[in-house]
This record gives structure tokens, C-alpha cells and sequence, in this order.
């Protein structure tokens, strides 16, 4: 069974081509205030999350060691060693 090919023009396609063109442009002019506001709200909680951890750092670098920790001397390690 033989079937003759099909002579189309370009036109159907080209159409689509165009609906598919104007709905993303109006798609992307409705919606570009919700995607800047996303980004914007990004930004800020990475701004918001640097400073957390940058403060978190600096304010555990302050502190001073556990107070439990006793000291030692040479001679207290000296006779430890010994025994």
C-alpha cells in the first residue's frame, strides 16, 4: 500500500509557533510581579541567613572556654607522666 506524501505548507506551524509566542508574553507580563517578588524575598533571606551565621560565629568566638576545664602545670603533667 503507497501513500502519497502530504504537501503542506509552512502555515499551520507557523501559526502555532505565534500562539505560542503571544502566550508566553502575556503569560510572562502577568506573572512578572510574582517571580520579582520571589526574587527580591530571596535575596533578603540570603542577605538575612549571612548575617545569622556571620553574628552566631562572631559570638561564639567571644566566649571564653567551658570554666570546668581545670588548668595544668608542667610539674601536675610531670607526675602523671611518672606513674
Amino acid at each position: 500500500m503507497y501513500y502519497e506524501p502530504q504537501t503542506s505548507s509552512g502555515w499551520p506551524r507557523l501559526y502555532i509557533y505565534l500562539a505560542g509566542v503571544i502566550t508566553g508574553i502575556v503569560l510572562g507580563w502577568v506573572f512578572q510581579g510574582i517571580i520579582g517578588t520571589l526574587i527580591r524575598l530571596g535575596m533578603i533571606v540570603l542577605v538575612i541567613a549571612a548575617a545569622l551565621y556571620i553574628y552566631n560565629w562572631w559570638s561564639k568566638s567571644k566566649r571564653p572556654g567551658p570554666p570546668d576545664i581545670p588548668e595544668a602545670d608542667w610539674r601536675d603533667l610531670n607526675r602523671r607522666h611518672r606513674s
